[in-house]
């Protein structure tokens, strides 16, 4: 989907999927929506990688895409260590743990916003240049 349509339709769709993934575990009902939500994280993910590699590759000096990269995918990992958190906190405050997937589901329109406004900026520099 990238090379057909550039980076910035496949990274809105894995951008949606993983606030609807939030969503729907926030919400379900029993372990079979968990799952679905589980299964739209996944697809998230595969969605999302292809452009920020091509967004590496065409804005990063050669000799740094390799530490890029492990920044990005190492941005999932701090994501998850922050969320741990919150969710600790929540539950110490004696809230359901419900309240933590809402405040998941509420904080990963970020990670979708941030990413598309970047890609914006890109191509209006591309255009500026070509």
């Amino acid at each position: 989907m990238t090379p057909r349509f550039g980076p910035k339709p496949p990274l809105l769709i894995g951008g949606s999927l993983a606030v609807a993934d939030l969503a729907f575990r926030a919400a379900a009902p029993g372990p079979a929506v968990f799952s679905l939500g589980i299964a739209l994280a996944s697809a998230s993910e595969g969605f999302a990688w292809t452009p920020f590699n091509s967004m590496t590759e065409q804005a990063v000096p050669e000799q740094y895409q390799k530490r890029v990269l492990s920044v990005v995918s190492t941005g999932t990992t701090f994501g998850i260590i922050l969320a741990g958190l919150l969710a600790m906190a929540i539950a110490s405050a004696g809230l359901s743990w419900r309240t933590a997937w809402w405040a998941f589901a509420a904080l990963a329109p970020i990670a979708l916003i941030l990413p598309a406004l970047l890609l914006s900026k890109q191509d209006s520099l591309s255009m500026e240049a070509g």
